[in-house]
C-alpha cells in the first residue's frame, strides 16, 4: 500500500476557544462570522452548508488521555482518525492533537481508509528507507504513540460540522457543531455500564458547540464577537464527553513505559 501525498500536513499552531450557544443564536452569530469568513472548502458548492465528521479516538487501556484532559493537565494530546464521508476512495487522515494551555498544535496526514484500518488494528505502512515526507513523519510518531500506550479504538465521535474560515489563509476559523454522537468501539477490552447504549442521540444538551480557532494574535473581529453576543467560554472535549456519557470505564492493565 502506498500513502497518498497532499498538502498542508502539518498546521500551524493555533489558538482554540470553545462556546455552547441555542440553535436559535447561531443565525445571528452566522452573519456576523459571514462578514469575515467563507464556507470551508469541505462544503459542496451550492449543497448543504454542513458536512459529516466522523472521528474515531485511541487510547490506553487505562483511558491515560481521557483522564489527563479530566484532570486538566496542561500539556496533553489526543490520537484519531478523521473521515468525512463512507466512501472507500475517499481518503482519511491520521492525527495527533496535541495542546499546550489554549495553544493546540496538530499533526495530520492523508492516508487511504484501508490503511487507516490497518493502523487501528496496531499495524504500520510500509515505507521504504528513501521515504521521508512529513506524512511519513506524522504516521511514523502516530504509530510511535500508539505502541506505547499499547492504545486502541475507544469511541467513536460523529457530528455535522458547519464550518467558515478565512479566504485569505487559514489564519482564522469559526465551527458550528451539531449532532454530536458517541459510540464504543473494542467494547470486549473495557469495563462498561449495563444501562449503557452502544449509541447516543445528543450528549450537548440540545446545544450547538462553537469553536473559535486563530493564529498569532486574536483578530479585533473576534473580540468584538464574543463581546456583542456574550459569549462565555467553556471546557467541552468531545472525546470525553462522549468517553462519560457512554460509561467506559478503564480496564485494569498497566500502560507500557
Amino acid at each position: 500500500m502506498t500513502i497518498f501525498l497532499g498538502r498542508d500536513l502539518l498546521q500551524k499552531e493555533r489558538y482554540e476557544l470553545k462556546y455552547l450557544v441555542p440553535e436559535s443564536a447561531v443565525s445571528d452569530l452566522r452573519s456576523f462570522v459571514r462578514t469575515y469568513l467563507a464556507p470551508d472548502k469541505y462544503v459542496t458548492r451550492g449543497g448543504p452548508v454542513s458536512y459529516q465528521v466522523n472521528t474515531l479516538y485511541l487510547d490506553a487501556p487505562s483511558l491515560l488521555l481521557c483522564r489527563q484532559t479530566q484532570d486538566g493537565i496542561r500539556n496533553r494530546f489526543k490520537l484519531r482518525m478523521r473521515w468525512y464521508d463512507s466512501s472507500q476512495e475517499s481518503p482519511a487522515f491520521v492525527e495527533i492533537k496535541q495542546r499546550t494551555d489554549d495553544m493546540i498544535h496538530k499533526l495530520r496526514a492523508q492516508v487511504t481508509k484501508q490503511e487507516m484500518q490497518l493502523l487501528v488494528q496496531g499495524g504500520c505502512l510500509p515505507f521504504s528507507s528513501q521515504d521521508h515526507t512529513n506524512e511519513i513523519d506524522v504516521v511514523a510518531e502516530f504509530c510511535d504513540r500508539r505502541d506505547r500506550l499499547l492504545a486502541s479504538e475507544i469511541v467513536l465521535v460523529t457530528y455535522a460540522r458547519e464550518a467558515y474560515e478565512s479566504p485569505l489563509g487559514n489564519h482564522a476559523r469559526v465551527t458550528f457543531d451539531r449532532e454530536i454522537r458517541g459510540q464504543c468501539c473494542g467494547g470486549d477490552n473495557f469495563g462498561l455500564l449495563e444501562n449503557r447504549q452502544s449509541e447516543l442521540s445528543e450528549i450537548s444538551d440540545g446545544k450547538v458547540v462553537m469553536e473559535v480557532k486563530f493564529t498569532q494574535q486574536m483578530p479585533g473581529w473576534i473580540s468584538d464577537l464574543i463581546r456583542i453576543f456574550h459569549l462565555q467560554r467553556v471546557s467541552f472535549p468531545k472525546y470525553v464527553a462522549c468517553v462519560e456519557a457512554l460509561g467506559i470505564s478503564s480496564s485494569t492493565e498497566m500502560i507500557r513505559n
